[in-house]
């Protein structure tokens, strides 16, 4: 009942990711999202320079959006998916390379001239629907959970009228 974030690995260029994503990744999942791109950071531990994967960036991206906006608004985008920290990325798509990205359910980073910042949140699901962005998927998961809490109160309750009323009173309070 969550999104699994998983990365290409360190790939060169657009179409060795894109080979690694046909080739190593073959899934189609609403639960599961795809991330091209590798950055060099300073890692203050061991005083080097390693290389790390989009998702590093979205382990503290993710959590900081949730707490100041909530989890239906997405990470992406000129506001909330800008990224910084890091001394490279091994590469920025041209619009081309966006939209062979875009098609293989592989989220990128892009820069334009004042920002670099997540330009997708896909899931990996090959089919078009609300579900292909990660915002949606995690809102759906998140009410999902609480509706199966909020309905295991009523476990081995009889299966009458008065029940199926307070059910529904409590379901429709949480969904508005």
């Amino acid at each position: 009942d969550m999104i699994a974030y998983v990365d290409c690995g360190f790939q060169a260029n657009v179409s060795q990711t894109v080979d690694y994503r046909s080739n190593s990744i073959g899934f189609s999942s609403f639960n599961t999202a795809v991330y091209g791109q590798d950055a060099v950071v300073y890692d203050a531990y061991t005083g080097t320079n390693i290389k790390v994967t989009m998702p590093y960036f979205l382990a503290s991206k993710i959590p900081q959006i949730d707490n100041q906006f909530g989890i239906q608004w997405s990470h992406s985008g000129p506001r909330r998916g800008v990224i910084s920290g890091f001394d490279a990325i091994n590469f920025f798509p041209n619009e081309m390379e966006k939209e062979t990205l875009y098609k293989k359910q592989i989220n990128y980073v892009e820069k334009d001239p004042k920002r670099i910042n997540f330009g997708t949140q896909l899931t990996s699901q090959t089919v078009n629907s609300a579900l292909s962005n990660i915002n949606n998927v995690r809102a759906l998961l998140r009410i999902r959970r609480d509706v199966e809490s909020m309905m295991d109160e009523y476990r081995d309750e009889f299966n009458d009228a008065t029940t199926h009323e307070s059910m529904s009173y409590n379901l429709n309070n949480y969904l508005q």
